[in-house]
């Protein structure tokens, strides 16, 4: 069938079938083949349909990718934070530590016997 016989048909499945009739004693021949018409409005929203499917998934794909990395990125500043802390606690204690000492020493100083 041409386009322009399949153009006036309503949007559907049809059934074509075709009689072969060859020479004198010939058994017919009858085949049958099955096909369907769309509108060109149902075509294009079929592609179109499909194709945003596609650009979806990819954008989906890429936001998951994106989400991953953001959580390793949270990951890596909460033990960065907790690093921070650590060290701030030590240099705490090594301040007390050295105040105390300087404390020790400013005693045991004062209590030495001065010599003449």
């Amino acid at each position: 069938m041409t386009a322009e016989q399949t153009s006036g048909l309503a949007e559907g499945t049809y059934e074509l079938r075709t009689i072969v009739v060859g020479e004198e004693a010939a058994l017919p021949v009858i085949t049958s083949r099955a096909f369907s018409t769309l509108s060109l409005r149902t075509a294009i929203l079929t592609e179109v349909t499909n194709l945003l499917s596609q650009e979806l998934a990819t954008v989906q794909d890429s936001l998951d990718a994106n989400t991953g990395a953001i959580n390793d990125a949270r990951a890596a500043a909460d033990d960065a934070a907790r690093l921070a802390n650590i060290l701030l606690v030590i240099a705490s204690v090594a301040v007390v530590v050295a105040v105390v000492s300087l404390v020790v020493l400013m005693v045991v100083w004062r209590r030495l016997p001065k010599q003449p």
